[in-house]
């Protein structure tokens, strides 16, 4: 077993929380780019599902370049159903969130001011594709894909509906 990667961003190790799934890009022996997701701490006992983009060095011991390209929205006090799975397609990444769990915090995963129990579909950059069902929906965060999910850990994508990764 190696030593641990470097250049991590903070994560929340608590109770369903951690380092969620891990992608690498489609041209990773190239650009040799990593995508994951995990439990970020918030603060004041808040915490979101969180998508990150980072390059792996070349000696792959560290992480370079780490940025977050998605964070739920709102921040939850509650540690748990997080989901999550990232698959990047082209310049495409689709994020699964969970719903946090509790009866209140599921109710979010039907609003469109929350990204509770949703699919993501951002740019691999983290700008949201004018494309997405509510890009243009002021009052819906714009990159919503679809919406009302449980915490689910298996996707499948419609520019590859015969994959389903899991």
């Amino acid at each position: 077993v190696s030593d641990p990667i470097s250049g991590v961003p903070e994560v929340l190790a608590q109770k369903q929380g951690g380092l969620l799934d891990v992608t690498v890009s489609p041209d990773f022996a190239s650009d040799r780019t990593v995508y994951f997701t995990y439990a970020k701490p918030m603060g004041d006992g808040l915490s979101a599902t969180a998508a990150a983009k980072a390059r792996l060095s070349e000696d792959r011991r560290r992480l370079e370049e780490v940025r977050d390209i998605f964070v739920q929205q709102p921040p939850s006090p509650v540690p748990a159903h997080y989901g999550s799975r990232i698959v990047v397609d082209g310049d495409i990444a689709w994020i699964t969130t969970g719903e946090h769990f509790t009866e209140r915090m599921r109710q979010r995963a039907q609003q469109l001011d929350a990204t509770y129990g949703k699919v993501i579909r951002v740019l691999t950059d983290g700008s949201v594709p004018e494309s997405n069902p509510f890009a243009q929906n002021p009052d819906a965060i714009g990159s919503i894909w679809s919406l009302g999910h449980r915490n689910f850990f298996g996707v499948w994508t419609p520019e590859r509906p015969g994959e389903v990764l899991s």
